[in-house]
């Protein structure tokens, strides 16, 4: 999740709140819970505009990442992003032409 094209700072730092929550529950495995919340308080610590969360350490589950931004004005701005992850096969495109592509993401 990526908000380094936030602005407004006027040059100065922002103040950065991040939350996530699992609209569907919280998921059962623990290193699920300890990776996103983990990752979530690292980001909120280091005041950063991203968070990284491998997407092997993610089961198959709905999230709901927030961001509260502020700047030293008193300037404020919140936004949500939902993330599913599903643990169905991507699909495969085939392109018939000169020579066969097949991609998949």
């Amino acid at each position: 999740v990526d908000a380094r094209l936030t602005t407004g700072s006027g040059g100065r730092s922002f103040i950065i709140n991040w939350t996530v929550t699992f609209p569907n529950g919280i998921p059962d495995e623990k290193p699920t819970r300890f990776n996103v919340t983990n990752a979530v308080a690292e980001a909120n610590a280091n005041g950063a505009l991203y968070i990284s969360v491998p997407a092997d350490g993610v089961p198959a589950s709905t999230m709901v990442f927030g961001l509260y931004v502020a700047n030293w004005m008193g300037n404020e701005d919140l936004t949500t992003l939902t993330i599913k992850k599903v643990t169905s096969n991507p699909p495969t495109v085939q392109i018939a032409g000169y020579g066969t592509s097949t991609s998949s993401r």
